[in-house]
């Protein structure tokens, strides 16, 4: 089957090693030659000691990036801490943007208000052909007719009764009204201040209040998971640097047995070439420190 050559080299390397005066294919992986020493000095143990310490800090590197990434990073905890207090100072109140514009727009024309509900009071009560006396003369010209016909003319008489008193109480009600309304430029421009307080609340996080409030209580779910988080994050932490400090200690006794079975493979190797003819050839295992892991710390090179 064609292949393209560096499928062949991957494939060839695990069936074939070739032969030749320079080469032998699997000794030139440091791999190889790792687990050659580990063999020789009988070090596998601690190989799998290393190998079953470092599956453990990956498994709790992994549930901490899992962690991370379904809940708050420190940034977005911080700027939903922001969106909380932001809007926790202000504390709006469920449909009080409503309220606020309609006392703004009293306010805002508070003495077209108290001139239109005065002119009415008067209309209807107070001037001289005011609706109340217009009324009045009409209910005492049906009272002189209830005395020619008492039968016809009482239904009328408690019908002017009637509208008489809802005058008057129409009347009240205005004047009533009117003394609520105020021309007070301190409080005109505390309603303007919270008015817009609303505003910007509604433009950030809106379009409404209840979207508002939304805001506030997700930002609070989400606060208080990060806030929960911190403690499991911890643990996740110390465990990790428990089991760093297990493994570091496991790979350095490793190394030590390495470098000691490394002598001894180098001997061993020497006095089989001198066998072979190869009087003037050497051997030796060189070393170098790696990131400890699953295999520890040591990269070996023979030479």
């Amino acid at each position: 089957t064609p292949v393209t050559l560096q499928t062949l080299k991957a494939v060839g390397d695990c069936l074939i090693d070739i032969h030749g005066p320079n080469e032998h294919q699997s000794l030139f992986s440091q791999k190889i030659q790792l687990e050659i020493l580990d063999r020789y000095g009988k070090l596998q143990s601690l190989v799998s000691e290393c190998a079953e310490i470092a599956t453990a800090i990956k498994k709790i590197r992994d549930q901490r990036s899992e962690l991370d990434s379904k809940l708050p990073s420190p940034v977005e905890a911080e700027h939903l801490q922001l969106v909380i207090s932001e809007i926790e100072k202000v504390d709006p109140q469920p449909d009080e943007d409503r309220e606020l514009s309609s006392r703004h727009a009293i306010a805002a024309n508070a003495r077209q208000v108290l001139e239109t509900a005065s002119q009415s009071v008067n209309l209807l009560n107070e001037s001289d052909t005011s609706l109340t006396d217009q009324l009045s003369e009409v209910y005492r010209n049906l009272q002189d007719l209830e005395r020619i016909d008492p039968t016809r003319i009482s239904p009328f008489i408690e019908q002017c009764e009637q509208l008489i008193e809802g005058v008057r109480e129409l009347s009240h009600d205005l004047e009533a009204y009117s003394n609520k309304v105020e021309l007070n430029e301190a409080e005109f421009q505390e309603l303007e201040n919270r008015l817009s307080d609303i505003q910007t609340l509604k433009r950030r996080y809106g379009p409404g209040l209840g979207e508002v409030f939304n805001a506030l209580e997700n930002s609070l779910i989400r606060l208080k998971q990060f806030e929960g988080s911190a403690e499991l994050r911890q643990k996740l932490d110390d465990e990790e640097d428990r089991l760093y400090k297990k493994l570091t200690a496991a790979a350095n006794k490793l190394s030590k047995k390495r470098q000691k079975a490394a002598t001894e493979l180098a001997k061993a190797v020497a006095d089989k070439l001198q066998v072979l003819g190869f009087l003037k050839a050497e051997f030796a295992v060189g070393f170098s420190t790696v990131e400890v892991g699953p295999n520890g710390k040591d990269q070996v090179d023979f030479m």
